[in-house]
């Protein structure tokens, strides 16, 4: 977002803050803050009372990347990825395919690395059961077309 586009967005908020009588204009945004901390926190509880380290997940890459968003099997051993396959085909893809995607341990790792505000837009959805990441959307800057990425993962089998 153009910087005299945030001065008008963050002006309009002030003031509609302001006159709603809050008394901190940040506390909305500190708050949100928190929750999407103690979502991640929560969530990474979940993925390690699991105990998993050895299993298989689905996961999708979508980007502007000549990777086939049909979806690909990742099979981690010990919280490393070892091996990538086509789901359409069975195909092991090569190391430098595999490397675009991220077992369960690498996908919190990047949450935890790009912070809200630290980046133009994160965002995250949990599996419920078992704390996974299941989507995770990353656009670094808004005015750069076609840099933004998502992983979308599902299908747990642990094996270890």
């Amino acid at each position: 977002m153009k910087t005299w586009r945030k001065i008008i967005v963050c002006s309009i908020m002030i003031g509609a803050f302001s006159a709603s009588g809050c008394k901190n204009v940040f506390d909305i945004f500190d708050q949100e803050k928190d929750k999407k901390r103690s979502a991640l926190e929560t969530a990474k509880k979940k993925w390690n009372d699991l105990g998993a380290v050895d299993y298989t997940i689905e996961q999708r890459l979508l980007c502007f990347c000549p990777y086939n968003p049909g979806g690909y099997v990742l099979r981690v051993e010990n919280s490393v990825i070892v091996e990538v396959k086509q789901i359409s085909d069975g195909q092991v893809m090569s190391a430098e395919v595999a490397s675009a995607f991220k077992s369960v341990e690498q996908l919190f790792e990047f949450i935890e690395a790009n912070p809200e505000g630290s980046v133009e837009t994160i965002s995250v959805e949990y599996d419920e059961d078992y704390g996974y990441p299941k989507s995770v959307f990353i656009d670094r800057d808004i005015q750069i077309a076609d840099e933004e990425k998502r992983w979308e993962t599902g299908k747990l089998v642990i094996i270890r």
